[in-house]
């Protein structure tokens, strides 16, 4: 799936063992009951399932937003992330939701890829009618007669257009298609972590755009196809569970049955469905390092999957070497520090567990071994501005377009690529958002050890068209549109970068709001005159006063495509 290269490299290390200690240096888990939370920068890319970056999508996590660059890059500053997780979700036309959930065990940066499912057009349904339709050769979503509201109380009669696409439970790609992690609230409120025999997600849509869902006291069906390797370990009925994109977990509601080589259940809403076995949940934390130099890796990506062939976990330690988050409960898990879908399933892998509540805290201990069978490159730099020579902190640094870090405030970064082969030819690329500056070179012949790669920024950076300007403390929007989401509306223009506009307004009247672009970031107050239906215009006015003090005044009219 993603991160696929020109030539194969890892910012991985490979296990020689893994321990369970119950304390560790600079860190421990926290019992679920009690609720952690730190301020942490969130930094990452956008993919498709196939690996392709994504621009302009919108990114959202714990009222922060920002949209992705044209390499699918995001930054969300000052976000609250603890034991129990934040959501950090990402939305564009043309794909279901996705996201990931990241825990934190300390302020600092934590690193997340996200990958968005492409919406597939599975076909239209006459509501006079109903339908059955292909989501693959064996999955497919039924629709009765009259199932559809527009408003949510009333009957909907018209043409509906349906989206969807669906997850196989073995796939090793599984955790980066899921559209959160794999914790959920069970029927009795309480966090489990599931174990997945399949994913569906589905979007219905009239003709002009606007969402539709399941009339109440209606109901649609889901066959799940199941993969012959699980299918024997299926059990004759399973959970179902929707995923809340609010939240960012999976909420239990309802059952499937197994009907030959399929799961069956009815669902009377939409959104993610899939069908899971819970676990009870084990708080954990990792720490990966050098045991011959000390130092931690960071920015290291980390991946658990089951011994059963089934259910997943991982991630990306922070700065500190650590990467924190929930296992399951009686499960023996293999964990592997570095990508494995990179150098062709070479990495050893380390088996731990099965682990039960009396580990907790559970600490895992992962000294790692740089075997010789390995090219180890450290690559480190300092980007600078390229007018005046000043440190450039928050920049992302790309390492052949793909695997990055951001600068830290002396303009610094560093990181150990560890590859299959001599690399022949590295590009190194810094980008700058705040200033819209850019800048690369070309590494050649790295057949191991140490490389320095400083950057000027100096070239522009093509971001797309921005769709504010400012003038004497006026802000104007242009080619703006709107889509209202269950907890905000958000006001944005059609591929831009990063400037938005969020407020709480959902019909006409005063609200509160806030606003990130060009002229800083800052809370608003906002007036709207008019809010319009689906293609109609939501217009209004704001004021605020941003980062210096600066008193900022606007007005928008967008067009309302959701």
């Amino acid at each position: 799936m993603k991160k696929h290269s020109i030539f194969m490299f890892l910012m991985v290390l490979v296990i020689f063992s893994c321990r369970e200690e119950t304390s560790m240096m600079d860190t421990t888990t926290v019992p679920v009951g009690e609720e952690t939370n730190f301020n942490v920068d969130i930094y990452g890319q956008v993919f498709t399932a196939t690996g392709e970056p994504i621009d302009n999508a919108f990114v959202t996590g714990d009222n922060k937003s920002v949209y992705t660059d044209e390499n699918g890059l995001f930054l969300l500053e000052d976000v609250q992330a603890g034991n129990l997780g934040t959501q950090i979700s990402a939305i564009k036309d043309g794909f279901l939701y996705g996201g990931f959930r990241v825990y934190a065990d300390d302020e600092g940066r934590n690193r997340v890829d996200i990958v968005l499912m492409q919406a597939n057009d599975l076909g239209d349904v006459d509501t006079s009618v109903g339908a059955t339709l292909n989501i693959t050769d064996n999955t497919t979503v039924t629709f009765p007669v009259g199932a559809f509201t527009l408003d949510g109380t009333n009957r909907y009669d018209g043409n509906v257009n349906v989206f969807g696409n669906w997850i196989d439970p073995t796939s090793e790609d599984l955790i980066d298609l899921s559209p959160g992690d794999l914790s959920g609230v069970d029927s009795e409120n309480n966090r489990v972590i599931l174990s997945s025999y399949g994913m569906i997600g589905i979007e219905l849509r009239t003709d002009s755009g606007e969402k539709l869902e399941i009339l109440d006291g209606m109901t649609a069906t889901l066959e799940f196809e199941l993969p012959s390797a699980i299918l024997s370990s299926a059990p004759s009925e399973i959970p179902l569970w929707s995923f809340d994109e609010i939240e960012g977990i999976w909420i239990e509601e309802g059952m499937a049955t197994l009907q030959g080589n399929k799961y069956v259940g009815e669902v009377e809403h939409f959104s993610w469905w899939n069908c899971d076995l819970p676990n009870a949940i084990i708080p954990f934390c990792i720490e990966v390092y050098n045991p011959l130099t000390g130092s931690v890796l960071s920015n290291t990506r980390v991946y658990f999957k089951s011994v059963t062939g089934f259910g997943q976990a991982g991630g990306y330690t922070n700065e500190r070497g650590f990467l924190c988050g929930f296992l399951p409960e009686g499960i023996e898990m293999t964990v592997t520090i570095g990508d494995p879908f990179l150098c062709h399933g070479q990495l050893p892998t380390k088996t731990v567990g099965p682990f039960t509540l009396a580990d907790v805290p559970l600490n895992i201990d992962c000294p790692v071994d740089l075997t010789n069978d390995l090219v180890i490159n450290t690559i480190s730099g300092t980007v600078t501005d390229c007018t005046n020579g000043n440190p450039v902190e928050n920049a992302f640094v790309l390492f052949n377009g793909i695997d990055g870090v951001l600068t830290d405030a002396d303009g610094n970064y560093s990181l150990e690529l560890i590859s299959c082969e001599d690399i022949s030819d590295l590009e190194v690329r810094a980008i700058d958002v705040a200033s819209e500056k850019e800048a690369s070179l070309t590494l050649t012949d790295l057949t191991g050890g140490s490389y320095t790669a400083d950057l000027s920024l100096c070239d522009d950076l093509v971001i797309g068209n921005w769709f504010i300007s400012s003038t004497s403390g006026t802000v104007t929007f242009d080619q703006v549109e709107a889509k209202v989401k269950p907890n905000e509306t958000i006001i944005y223009v059609v591929d831009n970068l990063g400037e938005i506009m969020g407020i709480e307004c959902m019909t006409t009247g005063s609200c509160s709001g806030s606003y990130v672009g060009s002229v800083g970031a800052f809370t608003i107050d906002v007036d709207v005159a008019e809010f319009g239906n689906v293609g109609q215009a939501i217009t209004g006015t704001f004021s605020g006063t941003d980062s210096n003090g600066d008193a900022i005044t606007g007005s928008f009219t967008a067009d309302r495509v959701e």
